[in-house]
């Protein structure tokens, strides 16, 4: 499969990336580090100029529109981050953006896409109700469909987050970061497959929203019935076709965390590193402290922060250290 997607694809996009976002920081992280028996780095994307990583794949993917195209519009799908990408790469580019998103998604996420100039529309109570809601709009209006991670331009430009880590730390052992659909884990697996790169990948998932590795464990795509996590960001009933088929191949092991060692991980990234993270970006610092599998292994291991846009209700409890999910 992995001639879809060569490293000269993620290399471009690099170029692309370079220009109209940042490099964000890989912290070193004394703490994690002694807590876990590791070398602990942080890729901060929580730093990007939408303070999260999708805004990579959705810039790749917009900016591959033809003219046609760019003036039906764009429409997408999302519980939030992707849709900030989307808003975001859209104005830069000059194209009409529809965001269609959860009625329960962050409404930081949903001011910050509004403000970018998007038209936000709420449907539905997850992800997936907001993906078939977009389709059946796209369908409707001819507006393109971008997908939030079941793309290979997607895929190719969330790919670019190794490549940057391998400039600094070439010596890495171990990817870890969270899975949802699927993208960035899939941009991971196959740069470093493309390169030959030793590193393994490993995923995490929320407890209640195990999606991928149901799939894996029965060998096929599967949807979840009943999804349910403080990490919207990774709350998604049903892994892409394509990042199925990339993880099932490359995939090192799938971890899943509880909303309480998410907390906790969010609690820990705000104190031991003054980093502030929403819960899906706090998924993987949670399997670092809670995951026997990952201690004490004397590896370098890069943890992707996947993002920082948290509601301020939630980062009030982060504070204080005390999660109370009947007030999110």
């Amino acid at each position: 499969m992995t001639d879809k997607i060569t490293i000269r694809d993620v290399e471009s996009a690099r170029k692309l990336v370079e220009k109209y976002l940042i490099t964000t920081p890989l912290v070193y992280s004394p703490e994690f580090s002694e807590a876990t028996g590791n070398q602990i780095y942080f890729k901060l994307e929580n730093f990007q100029k939408t303070h999260a990583f999708k805004a990579r794949g959705a810039l790749n993917r917009v900016s591959c529109l033809s003219k046609s195209e760019r003036n039906r519009g764009v429409m997408a799908a999302s519980s939030g981050n992707h849709a900030l990408g989307v808003a975001f790469s859209s104005a830069l580019l000059g194209i009409e953006a529809t965001l269609v998103m959860p009625r329960r998604a962050p409404a930081t996420k949903i001011d910050q896409a509004r403000r970018l100039g998007a038209t936000v529309l709420l449907h539905g109570e997850t992800y997936d109700d907001a993906l078939e809601h977009a389709r059946r709009l796209s369908a409707a209006t001819g507006k393109v469909l971008l997908p939030s991670f079941d793309d290979l331009k997607v895929i190719t430009g969330q790919g670019t987050i190794a490549l940057e880590v391998l400039e600094v730390l070439p010596e890495v052992d171990l990817f870890i970061g969270p899975i949802g659909g699927g993208g960035l884990i899939s941009g991971l697996l196959i740069t470093l497959s493309e390169l030959k790169h030793p590193a393994g990948v490993i995923g995490v998932q929320a407890e209640g929203a195990p999606s991928m590795l149901e799939s894996l464990r029965v060998g096929k795509r599967v949807k979840l019935a009943n999804i349910h996590t403080i990490a919207d960001g990774i709350a998604v009933q049903q892994p892409g076709k394509l990042n199925f088929e990339f993880v099932k191949r490359y995939l090192k092991d799938i971890l899943t965390v509880n909303d309480e060692q998410i907390f906790e991980g969010m609690v820990r990234m705000l104190w031991d590193m003054r980093v502030v993270v929403e819960p899906a970006a706090a998924a993987a610092p949670a399997a670092l402290l809670f995951k026997e599998q990952l201690r004490n292994l004397g590896k370098t291991i890069c943890c992707i922060i996947t993002g920082g846009n948290i509601s301020q209700t939630l980062l009030q409890q982060v504070i204080q250290g005390q999660l109370d999910l009947e007030f999110l």
